[in-house]
């Protein structure tokens, strides 16, 4: 059986799943761009728990000017990476059969 093809990363303003535009099959299912995890069989508390990490990562931006340092530490970047890892291996958990689902979102700090 062919599998969807996902990608995980939060987009500035955006959702946390995409499509993967390499992918035909992906694209016909579900257009190119973000995928809201409710089109998924996915539960009620993963859904949840998406929204409040694509929340969550909108602070992590100074959104009066883009270009300033985070507000946020090294260690609320480190503690946000873990949960959203979880998050990562939650959603592969309950997709496995049906979708391969490529982590994207690359780790980042004041100094990056």
């Amino acid at each position: 059986m062919k599998k969807y093809k996902l990608r995980f990363f939060i987009e500035w303003g955006g959702s946390i799943l995409w499509s993967d535009a390499s992918d035909k099959a992906t694209c016909k299912k579900f257009n190119i761009g973000p995928i809201e995890p409710e089109q998924l069989n996915v539960s009620e508390e993963l859904c949840m728990e998406l929204h409040s990490l694509e929340d969550e990562w909108q602070t992590s931006l100074n959104w009066e000017y883009p270009p300033d340092p985070s507000p946020w530490s090294d260690e609320q970047f480190d503690d946000f990476f873990k949960r959203l890892k979880v998050a990562y291996q939650k959603l592969c958990d309950e997709l496995k059969d049906n979708y391969d689902i490529a982590f994207c979102m690359n780790e980042v700090t004041d100094e990056t």
